[in-house]
């Protein structure tokens, strides 16, 4: 079966047990303020209709990203305070706005050299209006961002917001398989994930970032392979095993 997906310039194959799947696996990624290590990442599968936000900014201070425009009121944004707490909020006009009930299916946030990372996944379908549909095809969208000088949310100064694009990539084609008979846990995991097959043949394992990148590679012949994580920053990660001619890939995330 063809299937059409693309990472950031980087062919990515995205495989599911059972059956042959079509699906499609569409990123964009934009630096909002280097200076604060403010980075954001969405990633929207459309086979599963989920979308992950990866957000980085400096710790100890809140930070938060808005979605679909570029002014603050009625925008949905996700917002980090100084604690690594991750909410959702319906800002107002130059106001914190109100909190929204969190449509979050799973959220991490950790720290690492003074810069914080968080990973949410939600619907990509907003629960409501007052959430943000994201986009199932090419295209871009507009952000804001905004940082501020104290733990919890507050007034920031005008030199720390300002706005920004999101451009999901556009598509190639690629060949998919399928392997079934694989386990793969825990999920969401700490330092490290197990591999079961219920065939015992020779297969490779890899760990690949969000952007395509083999990050860790190794082989086995056994029905039970452990995989050390504890090296890599937390986010959101897919295991790959390939077992001659068919693929088996699964999204993790590494907490």
């Amino acid at each position: 079966m063809k299937k059409t997906l693309l990472f950031l310039g980087s062919i990515f194959i995205s495989a599911f047990a059972g059956n042959q799947l079509s699906a499609q696996i569409l990123q964009g990624s934009t630096t909002v303020n280097a200076g604060n290590n403010m980075v954001v990442t969405v990633t929207v599968n459309t086979a599963t209709d989920v979308v992950d936000i990866t957000a980085t900014g400096p710790d100890g201070v809140w930070f938060g990203y808005g979605f679909g425009g570029g002014n603050m009121t009625n925008r949905y944004s996700v917002i980090t305070d100084g604690n690594g707490g991750i909410e959702e909020r319906k800002l107002g006009n130059h106001n914190s706005g109100s909190l929204l009930t969190s449509s979050f299916t799973s959220s991490t946030s950790t720290v690492s050299g003074g810069i914080r990372t968080t990973t949410v996944s939600r619907p990509r379908v907003g629960l409501s209006g007052d959430y943000y549909t994201f986009p199932n095809t090419p295209g871009s969208f507009t952000i804001i961002w905004a940082r501020g000088n104290g733990v919890s949310l507050s007034q920031h100064s005008s030199s720390n917001r300002g706005s920004s694009m999101v451009s999901l990539a556009s598509t190639v084609s690629v060949d998919e398989f399928a392997l079934s008979g694989v386990n793969i846990y825990p999920n969401p995991a700490t330092n490290s994930i197990s591999i079961d097959l219920q065939n015992a043949a020779p297969h490779q394992i890899s760990v690949i970032n969000s952007f395509g990148q083999k990050l860790v590679e190794e082989k086995s012949a056994q029905e039970k392979t452990m995989i050390q994580l504890a090296n890599l920053a937390a986010g959101v990660y897919y295991i790959e095993v390939v077992l001659g001619n068919k693929t088996f890939r699964q999204k993790i995330v590494k907490q």
